[in-house]
């Protein structure tokens, strides 16, 4: 009886062993591909927003750059090393042994956190959240705009080109120049900011207006059928556009 007492037992810590196994490795640390670059704009208290880039590397070091909007300052870069919490799904940013942040770890996404390591519950908790960049090897070209809208395009003046070595893009809508910033997402989200343009007076200029606002909307993206389509989550496609063959005048 007590031999198999004793065999009951080990046959328990064994299974035991062998759950805490299988519930340690299958933790964000482990089973998510986590290195990358994430971006976001988060909550600040005396500006429009903080635009926060993190980049996480496979050899646990990062690049933390920090954009207050509205401010005429330099970016703000933090680099160190970071580590996972013990159960692999939060990690603590470090710049010279000084703790700099922490985040929770997603798929495509992290989220930024107290300095306690919890989640912040106001009502701006849901904009502390980064989303994973996505360098999209197709969009490297001009796109022409053959659709906005239920507005058909047939004309070179109407593209996009997008630029994917530095983010960067520059557009003609009829008759200004214009240039600004975009970023593509793992979740086919996009994001057009910084976005200016020259001020030539150039007749019928609406739909040059209803085409610019509409693109600092635009929210999502899609490729089918050699055919991008820029949308908006909460309407219809928004611009069909085809690649360029030739080259624009």
């Amino acid at each position: 009886m007590k031999i198999f007492f004793i065999i009951i037992l080990l046959t328990f810590l064994t299974s035991c062993t062998v759950n805490r196994s299988f519930v340690d490795e299958h933790n964000a640390k482990n089973s998510i591909d986590w290195s990358g670059t994430y971006f976001g704009v988060t909550p600040c208290a005396d500006c429009p927003g903080i635009e926060t880039t993190l980049t996480l590397y496979s050899d646990l070091k990062f690049t933390l750059s920090l954009v207050y909007q509205e401010r005429n300052v330099e970016p703000f870069i933090e680099q160190g090393e970071f580590k996972f919490d013990n159960i692999g799904n939060k990690i603590t940013l470090f710049n010279n042994n000084k703790e700099v942040g922490k985040y929770f770890i997603g798929e495509n996404y992290i989220i930024q956190l107290d300095a306690d390591g919890n989640f912040f519950e106001s009502e701006l908790k849901d904009y502390f959240r980064l989303d994973k960049i996505k360098n999209i090897d197709f969009l490297e070209s001009t796109w022409l705009i053959t659709q906005f809208e239920d507005n058909i395009l047939d004309s070179l003046k109407y593209f996009i080109n997008f630029n994917k070595t530095d983010n960067r893009f520059s557009a003609n809508f009829g008759c200004n120049k214009i240039t600004g910033k975009y970023l593509t997402f793992e979740n086919e989200t996009i994001k057009f900011s910084d976005v200016i343009s020259t001020k030539m007076a150039c007749p019928n200029m609406d739909l040059e207006k209803q085409l610019l606002n509409a693109l600092q909307k635009v929210d999502n993206y899609t490729f089918n059928n050699n055919k991008l389509f820029l949308t908006t989550a909460k309407t219809d496609t928004t611009f069909i556009l085809i690649k360029n063959i030739g080259e624009i005048k």
